[in-house]
């Protein structure tokens, strides 16, 4: 360790890091990293580790981490939050504690903007546990389950994609929010301009991206007119539902249709052999910043009733006792014999709350 500085990179300075982005990250084609840096970097933060180099200055970016914001939904609330990405040091400055210093400093920096959590998707799983992340298990979700018998039940349905002008954005949005609250859990707030981002973002990696959004015919009240609502949403990357939103019958309706009217020739018939469709979800890693506010958001299976003295070395404010009753979590006076750290917690806590955000820029 010598004269080098851990410092957040502004404006134009941010592209200093996209020679090393490109480096380490070289999967990555030039188009999304050139998209990347015009549009997200407007937006995240660049935390940089510089040492003595080639750079103009005489040193050169060996390290670095990018803080990118979102909105969550959690239950009814919608709050902000930041993912780590692009957590990276050049090959010739490794061994040398650069991450370790990026993470520390990375972290101070969330907590100190109130933000409740962060998380990532770890290459290597045992960086981040010193620094009380928790392992947040891969999850499944089963899209269309298999069946001999599915037919298109519903002749008025219909398929809209993004491409169409009838997408209606506003709509889906609400759609698409009111179905994560039924379901409880966290999720990644998909606005308009997330999913219009989300297209984006995998057409300039290569991939062919679509949304399709599936309109049901149903009957108003007792007479006999009738419109169309919508019934489900698909998100498709390559030929593959990475994400499915609505009801478990008007998914598998909507799957049908999609197979029948852009992957099947017109002359097949729709139904038949239904594969299970499941979705493996990245395995992230959580690190809860302020314990009482996060856990105020949650929702808990009703049946748990348990209390925790918490540990936490790195955000003392954290710790103390937490109980969890009649589905609602809060920090309370008292003790608690039954002492558990942070990062332990965390993973406790997500086998009971779905943890349903994946890998997004």
């Amino acid at each position: 360790m010598g004269n080098e500085e851990c410092i957040y990179l502004n404006g134009e300075n941010k592209k200093q890091s996209q020679k090393l982005y490109e480096d380490v990250f070289s999967e990555d084609g030039k188009e999304f990293v050139d998209y990347y840096y015009e549009n997200i970097g407007k937006r995240n933060k660049i935390l940089a580790v510089k040492a003595a180099g080639k750079g103009e200055d005489g040193r050169e970016i060996c390290g670095m981490l990018h803080q990118n914001p979102h909105n969550i939904w959690i239950g009814q609330a919608e709050i902000k939050t930041e993912y780590i990405y692009a957590v990276a040091v050049g090959e010739a400055h490794r061994h040398k504690g650069y991450m370790r210093r990026m993470l520390g400093m990375a972290l101070q920096n969330i907590y100190t903007e109130n933000i409740c959590f962060t998380y990532l998707f770890p290459v290597r799983r045992g960086l981040y546990e010193p620094f009380g992340f928790g392992y947040v298990d891969s999850l499944k979700t089963t899209e269309c389950e298999k069946s001999d018998t599915i037919k298109r039940k519903n002749e008025g349905g219909k398929l809209i994609s993004d491409m169409d002008e009838e997408m209606d954005w506003m709509e889906t949005e609400r759609f698409i929010r009111f179905d994560c609250q039924k379901r409880q859990g966290i999720y990644l707030a998909q606005t308009e301009a997330y999913l219009k981002e989300w297209l984006e973002l995998a057409r300039k990696n290569g991939e062919q991206s679509n949304i399709f959004i599936y309109k049901k015919q149903r009957e108003i009240s007792q007479k006999t007119v009738k419109e169309k609502a919508m019934g489900a949403v698909l998100k498709i990357i390559d030929g593959e539902i990475t994400e499915a939103m609505g009801d478990a019958e008007d998914v598998k309706e909507a799957w049908v249709l999609w197979k029948s009217q852009f992957v099947r020739s017109q002359t097949e018939r729709v139904g038949g052999d239904i594969e299970d469709k499941t979705v493996d979800m990245l395995p992230a890693m959580v690190r809860i910043l302020h314990l009482e506010t996060f856990i105020s958001y949650l929702l808990f299976p009703g049946w748990v009733n348990v209390s925790f003295f918490i540990e936490d070395e790195l955000f003392p404010e954290n710790q103390g006792v937490y109980r969890v009753r009649e589905g609602k979590g809060k920090k309370v006076g008292g003790s608690c014999n039954r002492r558990m750290h942070i990062r332990e917690f965390t993973e406790w806590l997500f086998t009971l709350i779905p943890f349903r955000i994946q890998d997004q820029i």
